[in-house]
C-alpha cells in the first residue's frame, strides 16, 4: 500500500504555520527584553505611587480628623472654663451688690424709722379697720407717742367707715413707734415696722455670709394669727 496517500497535508501545513508563529513569538531581541523590563518597572512604580498616594491621603485624613477632635476638645474645655469664670464673676458681683445694699440699708434704717414708722403703722391700722367692719368692739393699741398723735384721726376714720360699735384706742408702753395692734370680735392684726426692717437686715446679713447655693429662711413670725388678720407689710 502506498503510504503517500495516508498523509494529511492540510494538517501538516497548519502545524508548520503554528510552528513558525511559535518561533516568531519565542524569539526576543535584547532590546525587546530591556523594553519589557523597563515597562514592567514603570508599571510597578506607577502602581506603587498610586498606593502611596492612597495611603498618604488616608493618613492625612486621619491626621486632620485627630486635629479637629483635639480642637473641639480644647474649645469645649475653654467653654467650660469660660462658664466657670462667668459663674465666679457673677457670684462675686452679686456679693458686692449685696454688700452695697446691706451697707446702704443699715445707714438709712434709722432715718426710715423716724420718717416712715408712724405713717406705715397708721396705714396698716386703717386697713385693719376696713377688714373689721361689723364688729361690736374695736380695740386699737399704739405706742404712747403714736397714740397721742393718731387717736382722734383713727376714731374719725372708724366712724366714717361705718363702725357703729365701741372703738377704743389705747397706748401700750411695750409698742415701738411703728408698732400697732388691732383687735376685734373674731380676729386681730399686729404690725411692726421696726420688726420688718430688722428682718430685712437679718436676711441681708445672712445672705452676705452664706456659701453659694444656700438660702436664708425668714424667722418665724411669733405673732398670733386671727381669721381676719392683715398681713405684715
Amino acid at each position: 500500500m502506498n503510504k503517500i496517500f495516508e498523509r494529511d497535508f492540510d494538517q501538516e501545513i497548519e502545524l508548520e504555520h503554528l510552528e513558525v508563529l511559535r518561533k516568531q513569538r519565542a524569539c526576543y531581541t535584547p532590546e525587546d527584553l530591556d523594553e519589557a523590563v523597563e515597562r514592567a518597572r514603570k508599571e510597578g512604580f506607577d502602581a506603587g505611587r498610586g498606593i502611596g498616594r492612597q495611603e498618604a491621603a488616608a493618613e492625612a485624613a486621619e491626621t486632620d480628623r485627630l486635629r479637629k477632635v483635639k480642637a473641639l476638645e480644647e474649645v469645649a474645655s475653654g467653654i467650660d472654663s469660660m462658664f466657670r469664670t462667668a459663674d465666679e464673676y457673677v457670684s462675686a458681683l452679686e456679693k458686692q451688690v449685696l454688700s452695697f445694699v446691706l451697707a446702704v440699708f443699715e445707714k438709712i434704717v434709722p432715718e426710715v424709722m423716724d420718717t416712715r414708722a408712724r405713717v406705715r403703722a397708721e396705714t396698716e391700722v386703717r386697713a385693719a379697720l376696713a377688714v373689721a367692719l361689723g364688729t361690736s368692739a374695736l380695740r386699737i393699741y399704739l405706742s404712747p407717742v403714736a397714740c397721742e398723735e393718731m387717736a382722734e384721726k383713727l376714731e374719725e376714720s372708724a366712724r366714717q367707715l361705718g363702725h357703729n360699735g365701741r372703738v377704743e384706742i389705747s397706748p401700750d408702753p411695750e409698742l415701738e413707734l411703728g408698732d400697732a395692734r388691732v383687735e376685734w370680735d373674731n380676729g386681730f392684726m399686729q404690725y411692726s415696722f421696726g420688726l420688718i426692717c430688722e428682718r430685712i437686715l437679718t436676711a441681708l446679713r445672712a445672705a452676705a455670709l452664706l456659701p453659694e447655693g444656700e438660702q436664708t429662711t425668714p424667722a418665724d413670725d411669733s405673732t398670733g394669727h386671727g381669721p381676719d388678720e392683715e398681713k405684715l407689710a
